[in-house]
C-alpha cells in the first residue's frame, strides 16, 4: 500500500493495480472499506499525536516562564540586599 498525498493514510486506487492478486482473496468493496477505515484510524492518531506535541510544548513553556519569573524576583531581592545592606 502506498501513502496518499497528505501522508495520513493510504491510496484508495491500489485494488485495480493489484486486482489479479487480490481478486481471489477479497472483493473491491470490502478492500475499499478496509482502506477507508485504516485511513480514518491513521488520520485520527496522527492528528492526536500532533495535538499532544503542541500541548506539551506550551505546558513546558509555561513552567519555564514561572521559573524565570521566580528567579527574577529572587535576583532583584538579592540585589537589593547587596546594594542597601540589610533588609
Amino acid at each position: 500500500m502506498e501513502p496518499n498525498r497528505s501522508v495520513l493514510g493510504f491510496k484508495t486506487n491500489c485494488y485495480r493495480a493489484n486486482q489479479k492478486y487480490l481478486a481471489s482473496y477479497i472483493h473491491q468493496e470490502e478492500f475499499d472499506r478496509v482502506v477507508h477505515s485504516a485511513n480514518k484510524i491513521i488520520e485520527e492518531e496522527t492528528l492526536e499525536h500532533k495535538r499532544r506535541e503542541r500541548t506539551d510544548l506550551f505546558s513546558e513553556a509555561g513552567l519555564l516562564m514561572k521559573a524565570s519569573g521566580a528567579m527574577k524576583f529572587l535576583g532583584a531581592l538579592l540585589m537589593a540586599v547587596i546594594v542597601y545592606g540589610q533588609f
